[in-house]
């Protein structure tokens, strides 16, 4: 298979939508996952009409990336999508292979990566980057590279729920790449937007400049949690530990909200671990403190006689450069 659309950008046209016959790789002329234009070698061009301007459509792309590098890292799982994909996950056979398929996104030569038992398939995609998901289908995939082959494990199901629903899709920190390592792997990782790759020429210096600490770094929602075991068995928490969430999107009227500040290595997960009397918040030698941004804790408890809900705001320690 061919991607048509790196070929025609370099004639003197802006672009042009072309169809002859259903393309073999992908379902219909243009491909769900890039929007590029998949042709075989011996299919005639047919030229039918202009189609989108480049330039335009790039300057789009890089604005939309930018703001994505910019938000918070983590996956915004739409939570309703992801309960009607997990029932899905028991259809995948007992091999599955970590794949990947040469695209072209309007001359943007990149490798969409997924995992497959040669049936189903999961990965990102969607009709554009912006409505791009992580879904579970059985949509023939046609033609594709495997780079290597592992057991459906209960490691790897356990994955596959974690991304289950995803939706912030970037080119740069969250992308097809990342997703399928992840399952297969359990790294988050793409060769990608590791130098020289493919994507960190594309948007590094314009986009990635202030951002290149969260490349190849797990989302939030991935990180290793503290383990939520009890602390003390024969004590009572203050506090009955309801999740651990990255902001504060619906805060009610009788919600107490406690914030807690100090220098890393002061203590302060491990007094948000004794509200709860769980480990519920990692703690760590200051100098390997992991809390590199706002952790939000939630739980519910009496107070004044009443039962109500407990936001434990935990800052980013203070650290000015002097030795604690």
């Amino acid at each position: 298979s061919k991607h048509l659309s790196q070929k025609l950008f370099l004639q003197p046209v802006a672009a042009w939508r072309t169809k002859s016959k259903p393309c073999p790789v992908v379902t219909g002329c243009h491909c769900r996952v890039c929007g590029s234009i998949n042709l075989t070698d011996d299919e005639p061009i047919v030229l039918l009409q202009p189609m989108i301007n480049p330039l335009s459509y790039y300057k789009d792309l890089y604005e939309s990336e930018r703001v994505n590098c910019s938000k918070f890292h983590w996956l915004d799982v739409d939570q309703v999508l992801r309960s009607s994909q997990l029932d899905l996950l028991g259809n995948f056979g007992q091999q599955l292979h970590l794949a990947y398929q040469r695209h072209s996104l309007l001359g943007l030569v990149y490798d969409h990566y997924f995992v497959t038992d040669e049936a189903w398939t999961i990965e990102f995609r969607g009709d554009t980057p912006a409505q791009s998901t992580v879904i579970v289908h059985k949509e023939p995939k046609g033609l594709y590279e495997s780079l290597k082959s592992f057991p459906n494990c209960p490691d790897v199901r356990a994955r596959m729920e974690a991304v289950c629903g995803a939706q912030a899709f970037s080119f740069c920190f969250r992308n097809c790449e990342h997703v399928a390592c992840f399952v297969a792997e359990g790294s988050w990782f793409s060769s990608q937007v590791a130098h020289p790759g493919k994507l960190w020429n594309m948007f590094l210096d314009q986009v990635m400049r202030h951002h290149r600490s969260k490349l190849n770094v797990v989302p939030w929602e991935l990180e290793e949690p503290g383990g939520n075991h009890v602390m003390y068995s024969d004590a009572e928490g203050f506090l009955e530990y309801e999740a651990t969430v990255p902001l504060l999107a619906d805060i009610g009227y009788n919600d107490f909200n406690v914030l807690i500040l100090g220098a890393p290595g002061s203590g302060k997960s491990t007094l948000v671990n004794m509200f709860f009397n769980r480990s519920v918040s990692r703690v760590a030698p200051w100098k390997e403190s992991s809390l590199r941004k706002l952790q939000i804790t939630r739980g519910l408890g009496v107070i004044a006689g009443h039962r109500r809900r407990v936001n434990i705001i935990e800052a980013v320690g203070f650290w000015t450069g002097a030795e604690i």
